[in-house]
């Protein structure tokens, strides 16, 4: 299957949870790296005890969220020169709904850098994932200005970024109608019966991603409970991610992510 899918480490970032209890620095300042440290250190104390059958997909609705945490290993593969893992974390909740169209935001975290972005996603039901679209895009900067550009003037602005971002998401969720095997699935959110182990193999601009996506329709929006890829470059490079949901859940009210003064820059997209 041809798709858009970006790694988790490093230069690049993928792809899209314990929400309100995370700190968060605000959009008024960055967030400093021992802070950045400091939250993805509590994600992965986190876990949560409990046994979770695959039963029928569930819509996607407002409030619901779900906390993954991340570790890529980057290697070179033509000396056997393993690096060391880094470990981030990523939130994702849906804050709205706009029509048919729901609104995604994303907050990813690594030791030295944070993401949030938001997308308005339509065509979400279980079984229209696999041609979902991306109707518009939200970023936020540490200086609180508010821009709104044309999607042709994006580049440069962050939206370009969302948009991959967004699509990555997207990317990953349409292998969700692939063939796979039964395989129960633990992960640090719980114990996942009935789950499937589904192949995924998605060529890059970079190289080709193969590896394993385990699906479960108990956990809301993303429906998998853990992945793992493997990322071959053509520089004889390759970058090992693997995403664990650690906590998920549905909630009423307002988002997880700060909402002073967004930087939000629409881009509306055909088709």
């Amino acid at each position: 299957m041809e798709g858009q899918w970006r790694g988790s480490g490093g230069a690049a970032s993928t792809c899209l949870g314990g929400l309100a209890l995370l700190v968060s620095c605000g959009l008024s300042s960055s967030c400093s790296n021992a802070q950045l440290e400091a939250g993805i250190d509590e994600v992965f104390s986190r876990s949560r005890s409990g046994t979770w059958e695959n039963g029928k997909a569930v819509p996607w609705k407002a409030g619901q969220w779900v906390l993954l945490r991340l570790t890529s290993t980057q290697g070179e593969t033509l000396f056997r020169l393993l690096g060391g893992p880094t470990k981030g974390f990523l939130e994702l909740r849906i804050t709205g709904q706009e029509g048919n169209a729901f609104w995604l935001e994303r907050r990813e975290v690594w030791p030295q850098r944070e993401n949030r972005t938001a997308v308005l996603v339509d065509r979400t039901g279980p079984s229209d994932l696999r041609q979902a679209r991306i109707l518009r895009v939200k970023v936020w900067d540490n200086e609180g200005k508010e821009v709104e550009v044309d999607g042709n003037e994006a580049e440069g602005s962050g939206a370009v970024e969302a948009l991959e971002e967004g699509k990555s998401l997207l990317g990953k969720l349409g292998f969700l109608g692939a063939r796979g095997y039964p395989r129960d699935v633990s992960v640090p959110a719980g114990a996942f019966r009935g789950a499937y182990a589904l192949p995924i193999s998605m060529n890059l601009k970079t190289g080709r991603a193969t590896g394993h996506i385990w699906h479960t329709n108990a956990v809301p929006i993303i429906s998998y409970a853990r992945l793992e890829a493997t990322i071959q470059s053509f520089l004889f490079l390759e970058e090992t991610t693997v995403e664990e949901l650690v906590d998920f859940g549905q909630e009423t009210g307002g988002s997880a992510l700060p909402r002073e003064r967004p930087l939000e820059i629409e881009r509306r997209m055909k088709g």
